[in-house]
Order: C-alpha cells, then sequence, then structure tokens
C-alpha cells in the first residue's frame, strides 16, 4: 500500500475525494483502536499531524505514504514499550465474565462477584494458583451461608469439615430424630455434602488453604466444582446483607 503511494507517477498525485473518505474513515478507526490500548503519541499524530493535512486537501499520495510510515514507525515504537498478554481461544470465555457462574450465584451471592471475575480472569491468563486462591473467597461465602442454614453457629469454624461434620450425622438419623431444617430439606443437604466433597477431592488439600501449585488441569477441576457447588446453594440459599 505503501509502495503504491510512494512510486512512479502517483507519487506527485493528488488524492480525488473518494480516497480522501477512504483514507480518513481508515485513520478514525485506527486512532480508536491506538486509544483503546494507549498508544497515545500515535494518537495524538493522527490528530494534530495527518488529519489535519487530509481535512486541508491538496494532499499527494506520496505525502500520505510518508505519513503513513512515519505513523507505522510510531505505532511500533510505542507497542515495544507495552506488555500484551495472549488470551487463547479456547479460554476468552473466562475473561471479564462476573457471572461466570450464571445469574442466580451473582443474585444470591452478590459478594463473591469479585472473586468469581478475577478467578475466570487468572484461569484464562495461565495464573492457575491464583484462580484457585480467589476460588477459595468464593467457597468461605458458601460456606458461612450454609453453615449458618445448618447451624454451625461460628463463622470461624465453617470450614468444609464442619459443615459435613454437621450434615453427615442429621443424614444419618431417622426422619423424627432430625432437626427441622433437615426434615424439610434433606435432599438439598445431601446434594450440598457430596458437591462439597467434590471440591475437597478436587482441591487437593485437607483444608480449604492454597498451599499448592495447581496447573491447568487441577485448577479447572477446582473451578468447576466450586461452581457446582455454588450454583447448587443458591438454588435454596442466599449471603445475609
Amino acid at each position: 500500500m505503501i509502495e503504491s503511494y510512494t512510486s512512479g507517477a502517483a507519487k506527485t498525485a493528488g488524492l480525488g475525494e473518494e480516497a480522501v473518505i477512504s483514507i480518513s474513515r481508515f485513520l478514525g478507526r485506527l486512532e480508536y483502536h491506538c486509544e483503546a490500548i494507549g498508544l497515545t503519541y500515535s494518537v495524538k499524530y493522527i490528530q494534530k499531524r495527518f488529519m489535519p493535512e487530509m481535512k486541508k486537501g491538496g494532499i499527494t499520495f506520496g505525502e500520505v505514504g510518508q505519513k503513513i510510515r512515519e505513523l507505522h514507525d510510531r505505532i511500533s515504537d510505542e507497542m515495544q514499550e507495552s506488555l500484551f498478554l495472549f488470551v487463547p481461544k479456547g479460554n476468552s470465555q473466562y475473561f471479564h465474565k462476573p457471572q461466570l457462574f450464571g445469574p442466580e450465584v451473582a443474585s444470591a451471592f452478590p459478594s463473591v462477584s469479585f472473586n468469581v471475575e478475577e478467578a475466570g480472569n487468572c484461569y484464562a491468563l495461565g495464573r492457575h494458583t491464583a484462580c484457585v486462591f480467589h476460588l477459595q473467597g468464593v467457597m468461605q461465602a458458601g460456606l458461612n451461608a450454609l453453615g449458618d442454614a445448618i447451624g454451625v453457629l461460628h463463622a470461624e469454624n465453617r470450614t468444609w469439615d464442619a459443615v459435613l461434620s454437621k450434615i453427615d450425622p442429621e443424614l444419618r438419623k431417622g426422619y423424627t430424630d432430625k432437626s427441622e431444617y433437615f426434615k424439610s430439606n434433606e435432599t438439598f443437604c445431601a446434594e450440598a455434602a457430596a458437591l462439597l466433597r467434590s471440591v475437597k477431592i478436587a482441591w487437593r488439600n485437607p483444608t480449604m488453604h492454597v498451599e499448592t501449585i495447581y496447573d491447568e488441569e487441577k485448577s479447572f477441576e477446582v473451578f468447576n466444582a466450586v461452581k457446582g457447588f455454588m450454583r447448587h446453594l443458591a438454588t435454596r440459599l442466599k449471603e445475609r446483607e
């Protein structure tokens, strides 16, 4: 493109109206994308040196070619000063998605939205241990709500073992011996316990702390297990306001 503007007879030929409109539109789109990624000097070059010449008229193909070359060099120089991260196509679905666990979880547990989104961002960018760290915050909100519902009295004791130790004996009791909550929510609690055990297995740690390094496969297992657990809780529970 540049060569066609700067060689032969075309170099000194003036731009027609159609060419001016086409190049101006191209510069407008380029300005938008440069501004979006913070290429401030390239944006200024388009705004203060390139577009005014286009609007003034009388510019030749050769002059346009030279300005495109200068703009290309500015963009290249500025991009070398920045770090650009690549998100693979398959992972883009996890990036900047605050409702990755679904609108029901976002509505029932609004406090977890930040950690859910950050867990997705970390997974998309290959920061798998950080992904699990954010999922830890999501789990704690779920355990607090479930522990509150089944009668684990102290929030600081609402670990997955404490919750399971409360649910399992209740499920083994006969109907008349169960607490009132379990009489009407036995199936819900049984499924919650099963899903919680799935989280424990995926977590690969006897406690809910992040004390190991997680690769993509392991963090994906934890992500899906926590998602399933929270989606189940959201069918009947919500966090206190």
